[in-house]
């Protein structure tokens, strides 16, 4: 009987360097449309995406919807090998805990569990880039007050110590454990979907074609914002508000949905959605693929 060849490199280092491959082409596919979603959430001079676009073009020029790029492109290096990792981590922690084999699919009410127990630690080390990204985001040709990402960070720290990259840090967790839930628990459940119903005959899960793996990928992304959008705002607005605590706008993250409520009403909760959405199909959907097939790759090493 041919059995199937097992690979030499441990699991954590094959889902590591697998969920580093698809932060890459997360970053690559998804950053302009993600700079255009903060600056809709954090700016009010902009009527819609396509004036949002329309200004930061012809005022920064192309370039400008690539703003804080290095920043998640570096730092998602680290926070998708720490999301990808832990998450499979979950998996294997529930397929041992109910005693399947890695062959066996666990409920997808344990794949969401998983993917909200890697929320808190992808916090961890997703904070401080993405808090340097935000700053770079909603920075303006007229008002620089950074020359550049890594220029950001050091002022930062220099002035406010570690503390101060990890500035919006509890809007951050709240954020990412529904975020991570919708995102592996309907990336999973596509899957098999497509697995059982995409074709006459039932497959396996790893037998999917690229395109089922690309919808997948686009689905879970589009349900891990859905789920988690609101608090991305806060999140953004908690960021980007002054660097140092006494002369911050907003206290907490409470204080900061409430203001957000009182000031603009329950749909400024949903401002930049539209870029969001847009950016999470085709983004989310390159990231699992590259993330799988460099799983592929690695396991056959």
């Amino acid at each position: 009987m041919h059995q199937e060849k097992k690979s030499l490199l441990p699991r954590g280092v094959v889902d590591t360097f697998a969920g580093t491959a698809g932060g890459w082409a997360l970053v690559l596919v998804g950053h302009p449309f993600d700079t255009i979603k903060v600056r809709l959430q954090t700016s009010k001079q902009y009527s819609g995406m396509m004036d949002c676009i329309k200004q930061t073009v012809s005022k920064e020029g192309a370039r400008g919807l690539y703003k804080g790029m290095i920043s998640p492109l570096t730092g998602i290096t680290f926070v998708n090998a720490v999301q990808f990792s832990q998450y499979m981590q979950g998996i294997y922690f529930f397929q041992n805990m109910l005693k399947m084999n890695k062959d066996e699919r666990l409920p997808i009410g344990y794949v969401a569990l998983a993917g909200m127990a890697a929320g808190i630690p992808q916090s961890m080390v997703e904070g401080p880039q993405d808090l340097l990204k935000a700053k770079m985001q909603v920075q303006r040709a007229d008002n620089k007050l950074y020359s550049s990402t890594f220029d950001c960070g050091k002022k930062i720290v220099s002035q406010y110590g570690v503390r101060g990259i990890y500035q919006g840090l509890g809007a951050t967790i709240l954020r990412n454990i529904p975020a991570n839930a919708g995102y592996f628990g309907v990336y999973e459940y596509s899957k098999r979907w497509f697995a059982d119903h995409g074709s006459s005959q039932k497959r396996e899960v790893k037998d999917l074609r690229p395109y089922e793996i690309l919808l997948s990928g686009g689905f879970g992304g589009c349900a891990c914002w859905i789920a988690s959008y609101p608090m991305d705002v806060i999140k953004s607005l908690m960021q980007t508000d002054h660097v140092d605590k006494s002369k911050r706008q907003y206290a907490n993250v409470l204080d900061c949905a409430k203001q957000i409520y009182q000031n603009q009403g329950a749909k400024a909760f949903f401002r930049g959605f539209t870029p969001c959405i847009v950016r999470a199909f085709p983004a989310n959907g390159a990231c699992f693929f590259a993330y799988e097939f460099a799983k592929s790759v690695l396991e056959r090493l």
